[in-house]
């Protein structure tokens, strides 16, 4: 933005010599702005990477969090706080697609007193678990460190550093995306509202994947699709409420076809990656997914003896060396079924 400021002083002179002070002051004042074009302001097109729903994000220079912080405010931009899952999948889709090269990013949250209460820096409490944290190693940890971060080679999962480290750090160009709320529904007798289904769980175990297919199929429903970050982070509430209650992994929907790609039952897509997927999976060992009660993500760990591979195995979901997880066994049957079926 550039400013021309002209300014026309014009004095009176009195005539009077014994008068040095002007009898009058007129000043005009001529302000002409003009405003570029492009995101955040006015800066180049170029330096905001535009992501899904809207969303444009900055990388700073590498820095500690607070670096990174007044980077963001000298830049007028704002230092990146998510604070829903839907947000937290833009982020994800955005680094993947638009800002490649797995860096570790500070956004905002950190347990400034080391208490393990995680909060933003507006003193708003942060979210703790599935999808944000990466669970598989315990985070938070509880130790030392106590800022987060976005973790590149763990497929930008929240992983809590020393804010001393130096890293980018992540700012927001304009606007944040709203999250998305769904209507609530009337569940009918043993079924639960999440998010914006209901959910059924077959109140007996099961051994194989068909198996729970048929099973959800007798109750007038199929396997249930965890499709979208808001039931994602809603199942999770509601199995963790029960912990300790769960068989290792709960069969959800999802199935490899014989081109290699994972579908839902009604041939939709099942989304890759973070925030759903637990690291360094698919691999292509089971023909279909479900759902980790360790991690609280999904995974294909096969679940029953060894078979015959599939015709093709599916792209990784991250392009980083993967460290095995302490999860990575064949879990022990039988398993608990989620369904979703139809409202009221």
């Amino acid at each position: 933005m550039r400013y021309t400021l002209f300014i026309t002083v014009i004095c009176l002179i009195s005539c009077i010599l014994s008068d040095p002070e002007p009898d009058d002051l007129s000043i005009q004042v001529i302000q002409k702005v003009e405003t570029g074009g492009g995101c955040c302001g006015g800066q180049r097109k170029d330096e905001c990477s535009a992501g899904p729903r809207g969303l444009r994000l900055w990388a700073t220079p590498p820095g500690t969090q607070e670096d990174a912080r007044a980077a963001c405010h000298d830049k007028g931009y704002s230092f990146l706080t998510i604070e829903d899952p839907f947000l937290f999948d833009d982020v994800i889709r955005t680094l993947r697609d638009e800002m490649p090269g797995l860096h570790d990013y500070w956004v905002d949250g950190s347990d400034d007193n080391g208490d393990m209460a995680w909060r933003f820096s507006d003193g708003s409490d942060m979210p703790l678990g599935s999808p944000f944290w990466d669970l598989e190693y315990h985070r938070p940890s509880g130790m030392n460190a106590s800022c987060v971060a976005l973790q590149g080679s763990r497929d930008y999962y929240w992983r809590d550093f020393p804010c001393d480290y130096l890293k980018p750090g992540l700012c927001v160009c304009g606007e944040v995306p709203r999250p998305y709320t769904p209507l609530p529904i009337i569940c009918l007798g043993n079924r639960t509202f999440i998010f914006d289904r209901c959910v059924l769980i077959l109140p007996y175990l099961v051994d194989d994947f068909q198996e729970a297919r048929d099973g959800c199929a007798a109750e007038g429903g199929d396997l249930l699709r965890l499709n979208n970050p808001g039931i994602m982070r809603a199942f999770y509430f509601f199995v963790e409420a029960d912990a300790g209650n769960w068989s290792e992994i709960i069969f959800v929907d999802g199935q490899l076809n014989e081109d290699g790609e994972f579908l839902f039952n009604d041939n939709s897509k099942v989304p890759m990656g973070s925030p759903y997927w637990q690291v360094g999976h698919p691999t292509g060992e089971a023909d279909h997914l479900h759902y980790s009660t360790f991690t609280y993500l999904v995974n294909d760990v096969p679940c029953d003896l060894p078979s015959s591979p599939p015709p093709t195995t599916p792209a990784p979901t991250t392009l980083a060396p993967v460290v095995p997880g302490p999860h990575d066994h064949r879990p022990t049957g039988p398993f608990h079924v989620a369904c979703e079926v139809p409202s009221a």
